[in-house]
């Protein structure tokens, strides 16, 4: 339990009391008062009066004192730690929340860091003229026209240069993981979320065979230079297939997918006995995997950036809002997806960590767990990405959040999950109290 900031609130000591009066010989007669003991009764009468009130309002204090909780959190984390039902907060926010917090300034976070930077460092110089004028020279040439004098900004320094460095770096990774992909012109699929293809012609998408033809497509760009009886396995799994209803379907794929700029289709007949989509057409998977390669094999700002844009496709689990009958082939690829994905969101995260830049961190971390809600290595990402910024807010609501998801799920946290928390909160907690 934490230590509670006790206050010193006991009583004050009590002044010295009234010297006891000297008593006169029994039976003798009354003496005359002397003025000056007659004085120095009153005074001490009135200092033990007031003795008696200091004590009695340190008594009070002290019995309020007595009726606080001792075990006062004072950080707000109670019930975090031994209750059985803890209140982490009432306010439950997704990532959704957290993506929106980081993305809303990221397109002029760059140009409002620097130019806070620059105009910081250009108030602590002193301008050219203002020094001539306190140095006394004054360098005006008589009868010449004056001119405005244009005093470049000096180039950040010291620790003013390594800031502005980091500013510039968290910015950049920032802007990476939220900037939005334009709009493609030629077929593009897209796995890593909800399945679908862009840069169709106008009024494709409301094809009547959309789902089956964008199952199509994602098989084929997946696994190019497939036989037939390969495709007839991923899209009648199990059943006999007659070649005139594979024909069909692959003559409707070819129609929706349409022709390049030359005339000839994005899917051409088989050839050699193999299907094959034309080299244009690509998917966000691809994207990501060469990605994912320049920026875990590398280092720095670079290397960064690309794992940042590795991530910025990942929009949902991967093949989400398929129909349960459907994409029977493609378990494996979810799979490998999710792991390059964690992998992906944990590097960057850490790597960001590192450089204290915790929003680029903690995005990191969200963009990963949008694909994997239930990962626990990401999960502990973020939390000490809050922790680190002094976020106990964000903290106890993202650890709230993974309870929940496992109590749904039916399973427990893992060990270095339960770890990390004890760490994070009670040993802040007793470090701080």
């Amino acid at each position: 339990m934490p230590v509670a900031l006790a206050t010193n609130t006991g009583a004050a000591p009590a002044l010295p009391g009234p010297l006891p009066a000297a008593a006169g010989a029994a039976g003798s007669s009354r003496e005359p008062q002397d003025l000056d003991l007659i004085a120095e009764k009153d005074e001490q009468e009135q200092r033990a009066r007031a003795a008696a009130s200091i004590s009695a309002a340190g008594a009070d204090e002290a019995d309020q004192e007595e009726d606080a909780d001792p075990d006062e959190d004072v950080f707000g984390l109670a019930g975090t730690e031994d209750d059985e039902d803890p209140d982490w907060g009432e306010d439950e926010k997704d990532l959704d929340a957290l993506i929106a917090r980081y993305t809303q300034d990221a397109d002029d976070e760059q140009g409002a860091e620097q130019a806070e930077d620059h105009g910081g460092v250009r108030d602590a110089e002193p301008d050219a003229e203002q020094q001539a004028a306190e140095d006394g020279e004054d360098d005006t040439v008589v009868g010449a026209e004056a001119q405005p004098v244009t005093v470049p900004s000096p180039a950040p320094t010291g620790a003013n240069a390594r800031v502005s460095h980091r500013l510039h770096n968290s910015s950049a990774v920032l802007a990476a993981l939220t900037a939005d992909a334009a709009e493609p012109s030629i077929p593009y699929v897209r796995l890593l979320g909800r399945v679908e293809v862009l840069g169709l012609g106008s009024g494709k998408q409301q094809d009547s065979r959309r789902r089956q033809l964008t199952e199509v497509a994602a098989w084929l760009v997946l696994n190019p230079g497939s036989s037939r009886l390969e495709f007839d396995e991923a899209m009648w799994p199990g059943a006999r297939v007659d070649n005139q209803a594979r024909n069909t379907l692959m003559s409707r794929a070819r129609r929706w997918l349409g022709n390049k700029p030359d005339g000839s289709p994005y899917l051409p007949p088989i050839t050699e006995g193999v299907y094959g989509l034309d080299l244009a057409v690509t998917c966000d998977w691809a994207q990501f995997q060469e990605l994912y390669r320049t920026g875990h094999h590398g280092s720095g700002l670079d290397a960064d950036i690309a794992l940042a844009q590795a991530l910025a496709l990942v929009r949902g689990r991967p093949f989400a809002g398929t129909l349960a009958t459907k994409y029977n082939w493609n378990e494996a690829w979810v799979q490998e997806m999710i792991s390059a994905i964690e992998d992906a969101a944990h590097e960057l995260a850490q790597r960001r960590l590192a450089e204290r830049d915790h929003r680029a961190a903690a995005m990191a971390a969200a963009r990963g767990l949008e694909a994997i809600p239930e990962s626990e290595l990401l999960y502990r990402d973020l939390f000490e990405v809050h922790a680190a910024s002094g976020d106990r807010e964000s903290l106890e609501r993202a650890a709230r959040r993974l309870h929940d998801l496992n109590e749904e799920l039916g399973v427990d946290p893992e060990e270095e999950t339960v770890e990390l928390l004890e760490t994070l909160l009670k040993g802040r907690r007793t470090a701080t109290a």
